[in-house]
């Protein structure tokens, strides 16, 4: 089968999402200013940026249609989502996050499949109070949603041992050096100086636009399937031998994901 001459294709129409990022000054869009005012809600350029801060806008399905009907917009809430490296917490961290739940949400504290944690229910009022409050604890919601690689996952039993302990260490360290680099975050959630320069910052690993989707990554052991890094983008797998790691085992590819309503 001779291959097939892609020069003269036009170019694909850029999607309003990607051009919501490219314009994005470093994701900070006007969240900050949306923060702060009177809103109940973000406008649809912010709503995608959201995700790369951990943030998910919602509202209640429940009443939307009865709101309408007496001219009532949505009742907006918020899902914020905790990215937690290898599912690692201290006691004093798991108890500070569980406190959080009640105070900031509706009072349920969710375990994710992937190591996280997800508050439901935030009102817009209390985002900026919970990220501050997450981040004291020496956590954040930076890039646990997004077009960007996920909460790196590692396998969370048992608690000692080389092998194990070196899981854990790898999924933190990889999860740093893929954690976007945006000061965006700061300014916007922990009270961080603003930029001087209005000029659209540039992330040195992802660029404008970041990537077309999440990027999964996972640590794991040949002899420990819990957390299925065969189905990751990209897997490590520890080589151990004799009780000791000789080597990483590179997995790629992974599932592959799927459209909703597209063959």
């Amino acid at each position: 089968m001779p291959n097939e001459d892609f020069s003269n294709k036009p170019a694909q129409k850029e999607s309003s999402v990607e051009g919501f990022k490219r314009g994005s000054h470093g994701l900070a869009g006007t969240i900050g200013e949306t923060l702060d005012s009177t809103a109940t809600h973000f406008g649809e350029a912010d709503h995608q940026l959201l995700k790369f801060h951990g943030i998910y806008q919602q509202f209640d399905r429940e009443t939307q249609v009865a709101r309408r009907k007496v001219g009532e917009e949505p009742d907006y809430s918020f899902m914020v989502r905790v990215a937690i490296p290898g599912g690692r917490l201290t006691g004093k961290q798991y108890l500070a996050l569980d406190e959080l739940a009640d105070e900031c949400g509706d009072g349920s504290l969710r375990i994710t499949t992937r190591q996280g944690i997800q508050y439901h229910c935030v009102p817009k009022s209390e985002l900026r109070p919970l990220v501050q409050r997450i981040n004291d604890k020496l956590l954040t919601t930076l890039s646990a949603c997004g077009d960007v690689a996920r909460n790196v996952m590692a396998s969370p039993a048992p608690l000692r041992g080389t092998a194990h302990l070196l899981t854990r260490q790898l999924a933190r360290e990889i999860a740093k050096d893929l954690s976007p680099e945006t000061s965006a975050y700061y300014e916007i959630w922990l009270n961080g100086e603003k930029l001087s320069s209005s000029e659209p910052q540039e992330d040195p690993f992802y660029g404008k636009q970041y990537l077309p989707r999440k990027y999964k990554v996972g640590v794991a052991l040949a002899q420990d399937a819990s957390i299925d890094v065969r189905s990751y983008d990209a897997g490590l797998l520890l080589v151990v031998e004799d009780g000791e790691v000789v080597g990483l085992q590179i997995l790629a590819g992974g599932g592959q994901g799927m459209s909703h309503k597209k063959a």
